[in-house]
């Protein structure tokens, strides 16, 4: 059984994130609903573990009461940078 990880885990300066590159980006607004993909080059570390590397992004937004609200989100490591 695989077990996901709450949000719980994470403390003040576990994770650093600095995104180096963001290219092949694509939007599509269709109403009240927006998808966001790109990749990433990311240099990034948890609890001082490295998880640098070459990322997939994308994100779903939903326009709710005038604001846009992240309703998915995937992030999936492609490879080594």
């Amino acid at each position: 059984m695989k077990r996901i990880l709450g949000i719980g885990i994470y403390k003040s300066g576990d994770l650093t994130d600095e995104i180096i590159n963001l290219n092949d980006v694509n939007t599509h607004v269709d109403g009240n609903r927006a998808v966001f993909t790109g990749h990433a080059t990311v240099k990034s570390r948890f609890k001082g573990r490295d998880f640098s590397g070459f990322y997939q992004l994308s994100k779903v937004y939903e326009k709710q009461q005038e604001r846009w609200q992240v309703v998915a989100s995937r992030t999936a490591r492609l490879g080594e940078k």
